[in-house]
């Protein structure tokens, strides 16, 4: 102890000194004492099966599907499927809308009626898109098989028609209606933004298969709202579709669509 105290600063000296008597003092003194206790709930973690997202109503509040992780296996991996609820006068138990193991689905939209669905899955490198009947797992068909990502699904009040957002090799995004039933398609692609866009669809409720189109421009962080109303594919053309807002801030992102408002 001597050797180090004479290696040591003045000024440290005191303090050296004034410490070390400190600690030899037997006066009594005030103690002072903190309680860590906890109070409330204790906290759990929560189990991968129980991870539930991309929530969707029908226009009734009959019938809500989502996508959850709830059937995987206890020790993991995520594996996230598909799932609709009848809602009466209380929820029912959730059924699986696929039934069989055609990849991880990711998104999931509800026709307005509620009496179909569609999806995103992805699978062996690429997402497509499904179509199938709640309830009737036999309906299941896929409407997309290539290696464009689709994204942005929606589709019409009726069910009647399917729309999804691909984004091409140039970087500009193209919206394509696909007629369920007779397989048919029409592509459209938006010329109103350039570069790298971002968009997303959405069907008016009970309207005549009118469409609000929500383009956002990554490059300058701009947004352009747009309405496009069509009675067959023949009318998704770049003259009927009709701008609602433009030079909105990108960072504004929450969309409320229904037959009387448009709030943004």
């Amino acid at each position: 102890m001597s050797e180090v105290i004479r290696r040591l600063p003045s000024c440290l000296l005191v303090l050296a000194v004034t410490m070390v008597s400190g600690c030899n003092d037997d006066s009594d003194g005030q103690e002072l004492t903190v309680d860590q206790g906890r109070s409330g709930t204790p906290l759990e973690s929560v189990s991968k099966k129980f991870v539930e997202d991309k929530l969707h109503i029908s226009d009734n509040g009959a019938r809500l599907a989502f996508i959850s992780g709830k059937d995987s296996p206890a020790e993991g991996p995520f594996q996230f499927k598909a799932f609709y609820v009848d809602w009466d006068t209380a929820p029912a138990a959730p059924a699986r809308l696929t039934g069989s193991d055609v990849g991880e689905e990711l998104d999931v939209e509800l026709a307005g009626n509620g009496l179909r669905a569609l999806l995103t899955v992805a699978q062996n490198g690429q997402t497509d898109v499904y179509t199938v009947v709640p309830g009737d797992t036999a309906t299941l068909a896929r409407i997309t098989n290539d290696t464009v990502r689709e994204q942005g699904i929606a589709l019409s009040t009726d069910g009647a028609f399917a729309a999804y957002v691909t984004t091409q090799s140039s970087g500009s995004s193209q919206l394509t209606v696909v007629a369920i039933g007779d397989g048919t398609e029409a592509n459209f692609t938006s010329s109103l933004l350039s570069g790298a866009n971002y968009v997303e669809v959405y069907f008016v409720p009970n309207s005549t298969y009118q469409m609000i189109l929500v383009e956002r421009n990554l490059t300058t962080f701009a947004t352009v709202i747009s309405s496009l109303t069509f009675s067959s594919l023949a009318d998704l053309a770049e003259a009927n579709k009709t701008t609602l807002a433009s030079d909105i801030d990108y960072q504004r992102r929450s969309l409320v669509v229904s037959t009387t408002r448009l709030a943004y």
